[in-house]
């Protein structure tokens, strides 16, 4: 891909809809932390890093598919290894947590490799070319808090640009209303990841979610 949609270009063909969604389910992903905080704050304490992003991605990746998945412009891929979604023909996404400089991490497999790379897609028609995207929320690595959420564009490791999100509409809601917490489950030894990040990032505990 030889150039790419500014922010403005691509918010505005994703429509108002679809960014309230990503908006919505940061903020209750938000919500689900401070629940979980609430109920079992040792559980939170004892977390690693990794532990924990996992555990926040899961919750983010409902939220996107319960504020999204009606719309018929988005689409939900369901293999759980390669989590992506796309909007219409153009747009391809996956969810990630940021940095303060927008920096996020992903397993070095080829699958990431090029979607990170922007590498070339052919699609049905030729007029249309698609563009990768990373929403997600960044994150206080500080304080282990959910920040503001994000939308970014990137190839590779340049940063093309990140965006905030705008503020989800006062009363959003969880359609579905479950607010249980997810079974806790042994995922294992952590693979090998890669960061993919802007030249001036440092390592700031930015993990998948």
């Amino acid at each position: 891909m030889n150039s790419y949609p500014g922010a403005a270009e691509v918010t505005r063909d994703l429509g108002d809809k679809v960014m309230e969604g990503f908006s919505c389910a940061v903020s209750a992903t938000r919500d689900d932390l401070a629940e979980y905080r609430e109920l079992r704050p040792d559980w939170v304490a004892q977390h690693s890093e990794r532990g924990l992003a996992n555990w926040l991605h899961d919750r983010l990746w409902q939220h996107l598919i319960t504020q999204l998945d009606h719309h018929d412009e988005v689409n939900f891929g369901r293999d759980e290894v390669k989590r992506e979604f796309t909007v219409g023909v153009n747009y391809r996404f996956r969810a990630k947590r940021h940095d303060e400089h927008g920096a996020v991490r992903t397993f070095s497999t080829q699958t990431a490799l090029d979607f990170m790379l922007q590498a070339p897609v052919q699609l049905p028609l030729d007029e249309f070319e698609e563009v990768r995207l990373i929403v997600g929320y960044e994150w206080d690595s500080a304080s282990r808090n959910v920040g503001p959420g994000v939308l970014s564009l990137r190839n590779g490791q340049h940063v093309v640009w990140h965006i905030e999100l705008p503020s989800p509409p006062q009363a959003y809601g969880d359609s579905s209303g479950d607010r249980s917490l997810p079974p806790t489950t042994d995922v294992g030894p952590a693979r090998p990841t890669i960061e993919v990040d802007d030249a001036t990032a440092k390592d700031s505990g930015a993990g998948s979610a």
